[in-house]
């Protein structure tokens, strides 16, 4: 028998295109990751922004084309940038899962950073359960050179 929260999910309008991906990182993978989701999640949004490699100015539009919601760029300063992410797909993973975990886009949000900037970077996020939002903190440390892994020629474009 299908336990009533997931019976609600499918049936919401609002989660409908989403219920596949929660499923996915709400339901099986930490089950199947147990205590070490958030790690493993970390590294895997790194190691796709490798793969994926756009301009600053395009990582937002990356975010939405990846069902991730809507990243808005906060405060920008030398050693730390804030980002907000919010969105259908948020709201419904928070609304829904109490534990819902946000690991993956603070790791591809920090490797697109880091690629874009030459610096190390890594990123925090913070469930803001009110707001139904996703706040990141982004750490640059400027003494750290990294690697700078180009964009497509689509992306330069």
């Amino acid at each position: 028998m299908a336990d009533a929260q997931y019976t609600n999910l499918i049936n919401t309008e609002e989660s409908t295109p989403y219920f596949g991906q929660m499923m996915l990182r709400d339901v099986m993978i930490p089950q199947l990751l147990g205590q070490n989701t958030s790690g493993i999640m970390y590294f895997a949004g790194r190691d796709l922004a490798v793969k994926l490699p756009v301009g600053d100015e395009r990582i937002p539009e990356l975010f939405a084309a990846l069902g991730l919601g809507t990243l808005q760029i906060g405060k920008i300063k030398t050693k730390l940038r804030n980002y907000t992410l919010s969105g259908t797909p948020v709201t419904t993973r928070i609304k829904n899962f109490k534990d819902a975990d946000f690991q993956f886009e603070a790791g591809l949000l920090a490797q697109l950073i880091q690629q874009v900037l030459g610096m190390t970077t890594e990123a925090a996020s913070k469930v803001d359960r009110h707001a139904g939002t996703v706040d990141f903190i982004v750490s640059i440390d400027p003494s750290e050179e990294q690697t700078i892994i180009s964009a497509t020629r689509r992306d330069r474009g």
